[in-house]
């Protein structure tokens, strides 16, 4: 790996760079990386951290309420994402859940998100897509299933933190984690200072 640059804003130079040349590899549908515009290619709204948690169905949201209650029980003042599936929590639910004063800051969110046929078309209209390469147009709307295991690292990377604290729906906090992040922020800090 590259070493990390003194200044932050070189390695988001150098990294922006690398994916611009890694996208021009790829036909748009087959890039390993997010197309542009998509919510895990933008970073505009990044809090600078916040705690992650996943629904993986229905049961879950009772689990996922139990645990941002035992957050803000703890004294953890922190955004909360809540993600999930498609169909695995109404609008209604979700909006029940963000305006909960008890729960807030929360936000709902929808991991279909990440994939919508509106970012893909915008994604192939880009300039960096080589012109020489076709993609077929598909004759049927792909139907997005349960995410199952993707799911989290779809939601680490699609949330608007840029360090995040990834808890399961079903863990009761006892104890304010803030500090953990503070811990790991710190260690960081640390490493640098052991580079220079």
């Amino acid at each position: 790996a590259p070493p990390r640059s003194a200044a932050p804003s070189e390695d988001a130079t150098r990294l922006a760079a690398a994916a611009a040349f890694v996208r021009t590899l790829f036909a748009p549908r087959t890039s390993p990386l997010p197309p542009w515009g998509s919510a895990l290619a933008s970073d505009d709204a990044a809090s600078p951290e916040g705690v992650v948690i996943c629904v993986g169905g229905r049961r879950d949201v009772s689990l996922a309420y139990a645990c941002v209650r035992s957050l803000r029980r703890a004294g953890c003042c922190l955004p909360v994402e809540l993600w999930r599936g498609a169909g695995e929590m109404t609008l209604e639910a979700a909006a029940g859940l963000e305006t909960d004063p008890s729960l807030t800051p929360l936000t709902c969110r929808n991991v279909a998100q990440l994939a919508t046929p509106t970012t893909a078309t915008a994604a192939s209209k880009q300039p960096h897509t080589p012109t020489h390469m076709h993609t077929p147009t598909p004759t049927h709307t792909p139907r997005l299933g349960p995410p199952g295991p993707s799911m989290k690292p779809l939601a680490v990377l699609g949330s608007n933190f840029t360090r995040v604290l990834l808890l399961g729906a079903d863990v009761v906090v006892l104890r304010d984690p803030t500090g953990l992040l503070a811990a790991v922020h710190q260690s960081d800090d640390e490493d640098e200072d052991e580079d220079e």
